[in-house]
């Protein structure tokens, strides 16, 4: 759907136009969707089956890089930008498994990887979790723990 509205905005506006991605070397292993292989083979689809299709290109920087690497990143930006780190970053979910009220779970695999990456940042994630931030980054700290024995 991503490539089909970029493609229209290309066509409407007359100039390229690029989708950016947030997967991360974290992904890889887990989803192969996330693999370089396969965003090259479905970009070769598209490319195939859509006139003008080369002004719509991928841009993928975190490749190489971890859910921490794109918080720095974040962090940089919101400063350069002018923009409250904590509002943004409220309005994202990594959770797989929220529950109906919207809050994060804090156990399932990708949001074990986000709060790890708040606490390398030294920040506490603004997203509300389930049980409330601070049983949640006692909840990964103790997995980091363990992993580390």
């Amino acid at each position: 759907i991503i490539q089909a509205v970029a493609l229209s905005i290309a066509q409407v506006r007359g100039c390229d136009v690029d989708i950016a991605m947030g997967i991360h070397a974290g992904d890889h292993a887990i989803y192969p969707d996330c693999r370089q292989e396969f965003r090259d083979a479905d970009y070769n689809a598209f490319k195939e089956g859509n006139w003008d299709a080369d002004k719509v290109k991928y841009i993928t920087p975190y490749l190489y890089g971890d859910k921490f690497s794109i918080l720095e990143d974040g962090e940089f930006w919101c400063d350069k930008l002018g923009l409250d780190f904590d509002d943004v970053y409220r309005r994202t979910n990594t959770s797989y498994k929220p529950d109906a009220e919207g809050r994060s779970d804090y156990k399932s695999a990708s949001s074990v990887e986000r709060i790890e990456a708040f606490l390398k940042l030294g920040r506490r994630d603004p997203v509300e979790y389930i049980d409330g931030w601070d049983i949640a980054k006692q909840h990964v700290k103790q997995l980091l723990s363990n992993h580390k024995k």
